[in-house]
């Protein structure tokens, strides 16, 4: 849940940031969500998976977010638990 928040508060820091960009996100969503957000319900669609996945910009947005700020930025090649390594035959998993 944790690394969900850190990626959620950085993308909301960089459409902050480039508000030209934030603008044309809500723009993209609003127009997505146009269908939806109608006063009558009998004017309502169904939201379907496929249309929540229409808003390319907004995956743009999550992508580069991700490639600046990876969730996880390094493993170590080696472990070293108290002076401790594991032998070469130890499977990690």
């Amino acid at each position: 849940m944790k690394l969900a928040a850190n990626a959620l508060t950085t993308i909301l820091y960089l459409l902050a940031v480039h508000k030209d960009v934030q603008k044309k996100v809500r723009d993209e969503i609003l127009r997505v969500l146009d269908d939806y957000l109608m006063p009558s319900v009998e004017q309502q669609k169904e939201l379907k998976y496929m249309n929540i996945k229409q808003p390319t910009l907004m995956n743009m947005v999550i992508n580069e977010n991700l490639r600046l700020f990876p969730l996880v930025s390094q493993l170590p090649r080696r472990f070293n638990l108290l002076g401790l390594e594991p032998s070469k035959k130890t499977l990690a998993g």
